[in-house]
């Protein structure tokens, strides 16, 4: 379901799993994953801190709640401590360095959003990264260029809900 982008029948089918193991990491961390995808942000944030009481120390989580924080715009501060944490622990991690990026966008800081969103494109072409760092651009007054980095992210997933919310706005 997560592969075919059916958010809603993943949460499902996560649930029902964990209803026969209701202490699995991976499954509350898939779980999570797939609530913020279907736009679930309490349940979302919700499994992902269950993971972190059962795992305070596994990276993945931290980031994907400090991620989670940050793209929905709420308690930044939680959002920047984790992320400063899943920093240290892998400086290099693209999906990190995103995850910086979108958060020093949501704080308004744009110059430091587009130097992290750039090193993260650079190291793995990702729609959601492509998404963010089209969207700085534009916001930058760099459209040309936000316009091939969101066509580029396009082609390797069309229907990602980052992408589209940035459709109407691509428009010459």
């Amino acid at each position: 379901y997560m592969q075919h982008g059916d958010y809603d029948k993943a949460v499902v089918a996560y649930t029902r799993a964990l209803a026969g193991n209701t202490d699995s990491g991976d499954l509350l961390y898939g779980r999570g994953l797939a609530n913020a995808e279907a736009g679930h942000t309490d349940a979302a944030i919700a499994d992902l801190r269950a993971v972190l009481r059962l795992a305070p120390d596994d990276i993945n989580a931290v980031n994907a709640l400090g991620y989670t924080l940050a793209d929905a715009g709420r308690d930044l501060a939680e959002a920047r401590r984790l992320l400063d944490r899943a920093r240290k622990a892998r400086p290099d991690d693209p999906a990190i360095i995103d995850s910086w990026g979108w958060l020093q966008f949501r704080l308004g800081h744009v110059v430091a959003a587009e130097k992290a969103l750039r090193r993260s494109w650079s190291q793995r072409k990702d729609p959601d990264v492509g998404a963010h760092l089209a969207r700085v651009l534009l916001l930058r007054g760099k459209r040309a260029e936000a316009g091939r980095v969101y066509r580029e992210a396009l082609k390797l997933d069309p229907r990602n809900r980052h992408l589209l919310a940035l459709k109407g706005k691509m428009q010459p």
